[in-house]
């Protein structure tokens, strides 16, 4: 079966209705400290290949933790406008103004209709929970590639988009 945020597709909000939910970002890297209530969705245009067991982006699966790994959101991944303007290496990555893939990402974000965001990724979460049987609510952990002090990280805009819409979204640094 196929999990993923995107258009017309399963999907979970931080205050919504009567559900309240915490939402972070993360890496790859952490994932094997996390807990089975906690969500790692990539944001990534390519996946490591162990976080689908090897075998293809549309594959999910339970690790030893407990947690549910392989699941994406595409529209979060870097389109091709953001692509195609990288000029890392040569900006100012402290104002995403000075970045050309940093802005071009921030305003792919921009674009996103944060409601239909967190209601996909509500049901994204509840589904995990039912599927994996565990107690606690859901923590949806949006996944990058890179550690948290590198300044080319599209963590950085992903945080900032939740934070113009309400939502608190930080780093997850262990609960």
């Amino acid at each position: 079966m196929v999990v993923q945020i995107h258009p017309g597709g399963p999907v979970f909000s931080a205050k919504r209705g009567i559900i309240e939910m915490k939402v972070y970002t993360s890496y790859f890297y952490k994932i094997r400290f996390f807990k089975s209530n906690m969500i790692p969705i990539s944001t990534a245009k390519f996946d490591p290949a162990w976080f689908h067991a090897g075998k293809g982006q549309d594959f999910h699966f339970i690790d030893k933790n407990g947690v549910m790994n392989g699941l994406r959101a595409p529209v979060f991944a870097p389109g091709e406008v953001a692509t195609a303007v990288s000029n890392c290496g040569t900006c100012d990555h402290t104002n995403f103004d000075n970045c050309g893939f940093l802005r071009a990402y921030s305003h792919q974000l921009s674009l996103l209709d944060i409601n239909d965001i967190m209601t996909r990724t509500e049901r994204l979460c509840q589904y995990v929970k039912n599927f994996v049987g565990f107690e606690e609510e859901p923590i949806a952990v949006f996944i990058v590639h890179e550690v948290p002090d590198n300044p080319c990280s599209e963590r950085a805009a992903i945080q900032n988009y939740f934070k113009s819409h309400g939502i608190e979204c930080k780093e997850w640094e262990g609960e």
